[in-house]
C-alpha cells in the first residue's frame, strides 16, 4: 500500500473546505464542479464543487458531496455524512492549535494527556466527521 485517503461525504464541498483549509491550515489541491468536468486548481469557484481534495503534509482528504457520493457508489444512497470512526492526525503541537482554535471547532474530547505518551484533542467537522488531533509527549 502506498497511501490512504479517507473519502468523506459531505453536505457542502464549499463547507467543508473552509473547515479544513482556513480553520485547519490544510492546502486545497484540487475540485471539480461536474463530473467529468475540468480539474481546477484554485478555490475561485468552490460555491459550485461537487469534489475537492486537500492536503496537509501526510494528512489527505477527499470531500465528496452526498448526491455525488451516492451516484459514485449506490451502497450510500440515503445515508447522512459522518461515520462512526476517527481520524488520527499526529500534528506538531497540539497545544498550539488548541489555544488556536478552542471555541472555534466544536470539541469532542478536551485536551488530555494519555497513558501511552500522547496528548490529544478531538473535535468535529462540520458534517460530524470527529478528528484526534495528537502530539507525542516528551518524556
Amino acid at each position: 500500500m502506498k497511501s490512504l485517503t479517507p473519502n468523506l461525504m459531505v453536505g457542502n464541498v464549499a463547507r467543508a473546505l473552509a473547515f479544513y483549509c482556513d480553520t485547519l491550515g490544510f492546502t486545497f489541491e484540487m475540485g471539480v464542479a461536474e463530473e467529468g468536468g475540468p480539474i481546477a486548481t484554485d478555490r475561485t469557484n468552490e460555491q459550485d464543487f461537487i469534489c475537492a481534495m486537500v492536503r496537509n503534509g501526510g494528512a489527505c482528504f477527499m470531500l465528496l458531496e452526498e448526491r455525488a457520493f451516492a451516484h459514485d457508489l449506490p451502497a450510500f444512497a440515503g445515508r447522512k455524512p459522518g461515520a462512526s470512526a476517527t481520524f488520527y492526525l499526529e500534528v506538531e503541537n497540539v497545544n498550539a492549535l488548541h489555544e488556536k482554535l478552542a471555541g472555534n471547532v466544536t470539541e469532542v474530547k478536551p485536551l488530555c494527556d494519555m497513558w501511552y505518551g500522547k496528548r490529544e484533542w478531538y473535535i468535529a467537522d462540520p458534517d460530524g466527521y470527529v478528528l484526534c488531533l495528537a502530539h507525542t509527549l516528551r518524556t
